[in-house]
């Protein structure tokens, strides 16, 4: 009876450190999940920061495009007009090249 008591003793310690081993391994995944989740809810926070980021600079960019778009008008709009006065006292036959003469026929 006593060995029998003797292995059921044996028994029970090795159930409680198998026990134990168990908790602790559960305190490390549940440790581990918690690490996870928090990696992920920061991952989730730098992905909002980055596309709000990006948003920002096409914005950013289509403004300075169209800013540019608009100088650029501005400018060939101020030469066409310094250049208009120029074009309208040429004379057609008087163009750069032309070695024709004007027919008297409109030929």
């Amino acid at each position: 009876m006593d060995a029998l008591l003797a292995t059921v003793e044996a028994r029970a310690r090795e159930l409680e450190t198998k026990d134990q081993e168990l908790a602790a391994r559960d305190d490390a995944l549940r440790s581990d999940a918690e690490q996870l989740d928090a990696r992920a809810a920061e991952l989730a926070a730098r992905e909002r920061d980055v596309k709000a980021r990006a948003q920002s600079l096409e914005r950013e960019a289509r403004e300075q495009t169209r800013a540019y778009l608009l100088e650029a008008r501005k400018r060939s709009k101020k030469a066409l007009g310094r250049a208009a006065p120029q074009w309208t006292r040429r004379r057609p036959s008087k163009l750069v090249g032309s070695s024709r003469k004007p027919s008297r026929h409109g030929r």
